[in-house]
């Protein structure tokens, strides 16, 4: 965690976590003529970009499922954390380069995480349309349309159609399915 974080930040984003969170990294922006600054705070479960104020302060928080992506631009006297989230951009400059890149790093990391979440997702749904069939499935079915063949041949048509096998898997199990007619 870094260093440059305030405790009086630090303790009050911990106010906000949940049971089962824990902050893996933060770090804040570089002080300037005595203002407080915004920090980035990064968690098992979400990022959160703490805004601190004359009478107060503000937390903006995303889960990481709604990361799109995040970017570092560095600049002569810092760096600036850009983060896309499903409908919104934020950002927070005057980062110090070196801690900027770190948590960068790590956003990169969830990022890519919940790109393979809902590409997971994705695969799941289009599977849920096509019927649950199972190109390569040894059982021999135990219900009526599993043993009709026409029930089969459309269920294969239909996984084909939804881009979920290739030309070649569906012609493999046509023909297995019309041959064992």
């Amino acid at each position: 965690m870094s260093q440059d974080i305030s405790d009086a930040c630090l303790s009050k984003v911990k106010e906000i976590l949940t049971s089962d969170e824990s902050v893996l990294f933060s770090v804040a922006q570089m002080s300037i003529a005595g203002l407080k600054p915004d920090s980035v705070v990064l968690t098992n479960k979400r990022f959160i970009l703490y805004h601190p104020g004359l009478l107060g302060c503000r937390f903006d928080d995303f889960l990481w499922r709604d990361l799109i992506s995040v970017k570092l631009n560095e600049g002569l006297m810092g760096a600036k954390l850009v983060f896309e989230t499903t409908g919104q951009n934020f950002s927070v400059d005057k980062l110090p380069k070196s801690e900027a890149r770190k948590a960068y790093s790590m956003a990169q990391e969830k990022e890519q995480e919940a790109t393979e979440t809902r590409r997971q997702r994705q695969m799941q749904e289009d599977s849920a349309k096509a019927g649950h069939i199972v190109i390569g499935s040894s059982s021999a079915g135990t219900t009526a349309t599993a043993d009709d063949p026409m029930a089969k041949l459309t269920k294969l048509k239909n996984m084909f159609d939804a881009g979920l096998i290739t030309q070649e898997e569906y012609d493999k199990k046509k023909a297995e399915v019309l041959a064992s007619m």
